[in-house]
């Protein structure tokens, strides 16, 4: 793992002592916060939001089922169960960094205190509205084209539930996914290859967000699955906008050198979609 050296540009990368210390320019700001974290607590990260968040939805649920709410009011069940899940994952990923012996924490905390990562946070809100856009003007000719299993879910549970789904939806979920997939995943394969983190965490990002289930099951059994063909269409149309929002955010962090960038614009994003659901 390289030193990060504070006094140099973000923007430039020293080569080895065979290029005389020759300054490279290079597309991705330096992160002190990549520099600093080894990779196994890097990975660790990423095990905890993808594996964590699935083991600790299924024991929420679970303890759900057993007090028969889901079964009286599902909507409420799934907000609560979505609320538990991701305040847990957080408190996880707090005491992970408050019992590093490196202080994590602090560089974690640094971030946020940089002016200039907001700018980059504007700049993801202002990109993933663009995208939105942009893929909902490609779709407009297709008259069945609408919100997929996970956007259905969400409305439904914020008009419901819409305290809990604040928390979940405008705070838990955006510090988690970011932290599981931009430290995680992006900082893990490398500052040199940091495009190729760019790339995989968005896919995998998109991928969270598709109904696999309901796919799987319309592709091995057809109609006989009770599954309509429009429900399917609309989760394969929509997983290239989420793969593209996750590309924006991705890139927020690369060219920020900032964690808090793709929180903060992560956030704002879902806090605006949260208001906007509310409002209609």
């Amino acid at each position: 793992m390289e030193i990060y050296d504070p006094g140099q540009s973000p923007r430039k990368h020293r080569k080895g002592n065979g290029e005389n210390g020759q300054e490279q320019r290079v597309f991705f700001h330096r992160s002190a916060l990549n520099d600093w974290t080894p990779l196994w607590e890097k990975l660790t990260f990423f095990a905890m939001g993808f594996i964590g968040l699935q083991v600790l939805s299924f024991l929420t649920s679970g303890i759900i089922a057993v007090s028969g709410l889901a079964e009286t009011d599902y909507a409420t069940a799934v907000s609560l169960n979505n609320f538990l899940a991701y305040l847990l994952l957080l408190i996880a990923f707090v005491l992970f960094l408050f019992l590093d012996k490196r202080k994590t924490w602090k560089r974690v905390i640094e971030d946020f205190t940089d002016p200039k990562s907001y700018a980059y946070a504007l700049a993801a809100l202002a990109g993933v509205y663009l995208v939105n856009i942009l893929f909902s003007l490609m779709y407009s000719g297709i008259p069945y084209y609408g919100s997929n299993d996970n956007q259905e879910t969400i409305t439904q549970s914020v008009g419901s539930n819409p305290v809990l789904m604040f928390f979940s939806v405008a705070i838990f979920a955006p510090i988690c996914e970011e932290l599981t997939y931009r430290i995680g995943l992006v900082d893990s394969i490398g500052h040199k290859k940091r495009w190729l983190g760019v790339l995989l965490s968005s896919l995998i990002f998109g991928a969270i967000h598709f109904d696999f289930s309901s796919c799987l099951a319309y592709f091995a059994m057809g109609e006989e699955s009770g599954i309509d063909r429009v429900v399917i269409l609309n989760e394969l149309l929509n997983l290239p906008v989420y793969v593209s929002s996750g590309l924006v955010l991705g890139f927020a962090y690369a060219l920020s050198g900032r964690i808090s960038s793709s929180i903060v614009g992560h956030a704002a994003n879902n806090t605006l979609s949260f208001v906007l659901l509310l409002a209609l």
